[in-house]
């Protein structure tokens, strides 16, 4: 199918992919980006440079890595590098279950470039990074991954991924995401010294997700301050999307607050625990229902995509503000709120207090640093509203403006050295060393 987007035209599943690199004989593979060329490591990738050459998705990323995995896991490893201007790669892990290759390069070309955006508005001194592993096809999901059943072989998943991490030379500095917990970061820890988010015992933060959803909570007080004067959001209509591991502690939050929770939630099981401690809260059995709450502000916390042309169609409220990352299905659809008088709050500027509880680990943790850390959030999502309401453009956009502003500068004491790093990868034959640990061919 030459000069065709075969991924996305054959509809490749990530096995699809795996098997292609399983009949090339390659183990690891990389795609890069430099002086307006993209280079590959082995010419069988050509379909994914053609799937990057046609995505909006694709910001000029400086390198894609990839490991394919064999030792009966059957799966992908991958690493998305996407600006090391400022700072190494950092960004968290993400395990999930992808329905093709495309949805998954989609996913990781969005996230690194959200996290470049995130730790550059949140001054921290990093790039942006994202890691994936797609979920092994012999898993039913996600969450059954947790099972003890799976115990041994989750062990052996991560212990794979963070040599693989450890191959990359610090380009990319991994950290807890949606799919993984502290608990894996551990095993991670135990294989490189890139990992961010392990445990308080170790060393570390631990979970980050009550941070997060404080600095969400800060965010959202700001927006209706700029709305309405005034930040108290006592008896203000709250719809949530999501109760998971950020959802969870911002419904506290927002309980402690007097406001009035509208919740959706996929998974029965939580939806009941959800009710038998908010018993004031109405807990929608459809959870997609969420879209259409009588509500002041949407609150989306669970997976992204969710803010497209139907979904914003159905929004009744004033304002959006939640804790997923890549909430809108295609950038545009951030002047589609605008249109309709939607205040948004960005993500990666609501978000970022999980990476900034993570980022600096390796300097000593200090909660009171991100405790102060996360105060700033009210100031800087005023600024950024401000910002946009004095050049009449979307909220989106003027987040963006300054934060790719800020990307661009480089690191005080490293300069550029993610690409150094890259370049030293390649020079080393990184792409043709088979990965520690994996059997012979």
């Amino acid at each position: 199918m030459a000069g065709e987007d075969r991924i996305t035209e054959e509809k490749w599943s990530v096995t699809d992919f795996g098997a292609l690199l399983d009949r090339a004989n390659i183990w690891r593979a990389y795609v890069l980006y430099e002086n307006g060329e993209i280079r590959l490591s082995h010419e069988e990738l050509a379909p994914v440079r053609s799937f990057f050459e046609r995505s909006r998705d694709f910001a000029q990323h400086e390198a894609v890595f990839f490991e394919r995995e064999r030792r009966g896991l059957n799966t992908i490893f991958t690493a998305f590098v996407h600006d090391t201007r400022r700072g190494l790669a950092q960004g968290g892990l993400r395990l999930w279950k992808y329905e093709s290759m495309a949805d998954l390069l989609s996913d990781g070309l969005r996230l690194s470039q959200g996290m470049t955006r995130k730790n550059a508005l949140a001054d921290l001194h990093w790039g942006g990074g994202k890691g994936i592993i797609a979920l092994p096809p012999n898993v039913p999901s996600v969450e059954g991954y947790k099972d003890a059943v799976f115990a041994e072989e989750r062990k052996r998943l991560f212990e794979a991924y963070g040599r693989f991490v450890a191959s990359l030379g610090g380009v990319y500095y991994t950290a807890e995401d949606m799919g993984t917990v502290t608990t894996d970061m551990n095993v991670l820890l135990a294989n490189n010294r890139f990992t961010t988010c392990v445990a308080k015992d170790r060393g570390g933060s631990g979970n980050p997700s009550a941070h997060t959803a404080w600095g969400v909570f800060k965010s959202m007080q700001a927006a209706w301050q700029h709305l309405h004067g005034t930040d108290d959001l006592k008896g203000v209509r709250v719809a949530v999307q999501g109760a998971g591991n950020v959802g969870a502690p911002l419904i506290e939050y927002l309980h402690r607050a007097g406001a009035t929770l509208i919740i959706g939630e996929f998974a029965p099981s939580i939806r009941e625990q959800v009710r038998a401690r908010y018993r004031d809260a109405d807990v929608l059995d459809d959870h997609e229902q969420i879209f259409d709450a009588e509500a002041e502000i949407f609150a989306p916390c669970a997976r992204g995509n969710v803010l497209n042309p139907g979904t914003i169609a159905r929004l009744r409220v004033q304002l959006v503000c939640g804790a997923a990352n890549n909430q809108l299905g295609e950038p545009h659809d951030a002047e589609l709120l605008h249109d309709q008088n939607i205040l948004y709050v960005p993500d990666y500027l609501c978000n970022r207090t999980g990476i900034m509880n993570c980022a600096d680990e390796w300097a000593g943790y200090l909660e009171e640093d991100v405790a102060l850390a996360t105060e700033r959030l009210y100031t800087d999502t005023e600024r950024v509203l401000r910002q946009a309401q004095e050049r009449g453009i979307s909220t989106a956009r003027a987040a963006d403006d300054m934060a790719d502003a800020a990307a661009a500068e480089l690191h005080p004491m490293l300069g550029h050295r993610g690409r150094r790093i890259i370049e030293h990868l390649v020079r080393s034959g990184w792409s043709t060393q088979q990965p520690a640990g994996e059997p012979k061919p």
